[in-house]
């Protein structure tokens, strides 16, 4: 269920199966749903956009997205610095995106890297990873 921040008023229901997990993207409009096998994006349909001296607000039905990556054994989400990294608990890999591009057409885009260990441990050294300038 997505819920209205000021009534909690029921915005949508949303049906997906499995024991999941919801992690910010790292973008304040979408919500990263981990279900064990993949990441899969849900736009919260609420957006805020800058406009020069004020902001334009937006909104939208919430929808789960068709935006989906792969990973076995969904691990944590970690947004820093501009990045957010999608950890894969079962192959140790981190999936890297730039949250700006989730609305854009470079959506699919993703850098993979390698942990040295498959355990939770390397999920926290993420933040290493993303602190510039060893990505760009």
């Amino acid at each position: 269920m997505v819920l209205d921040g000021k009534t909690f008023e029921v915005l949508e229901t949303i049906e997906k199966e499995g024991f999941l997990r919801l992690n910010p993207a790292g973008d304040n409009r979408h919500m990263v749903v981990a279900d064990g096998n993949s990441y899969t994006m849900l736009d919260m349909g609420a957006w805020t956009q800058e406009h020069g001296d004020h902001d334009h607000y937006y909104t939208t039905v919430p929808t789960l997205t068709s935006l989906s990556f792969a990973a076995e054994g969904t691990g944590h989400v970690i947004v820093d610095h501009g990045k957010s990294a999608m950890f894969a608990d079962k192959t140790g890999t981190f999936d890297i995106y730039n949250p700006a591009d989730l609305t854009g057409e470079d959506q699919r885009t993703v850098s993979t890297l390698e942990a040295t260990q498959k355990t939770h441990t390397p999920a926290q050294e993420t933040r290493q990873v993303l602190r510039p300038p060893t990505l760009s």
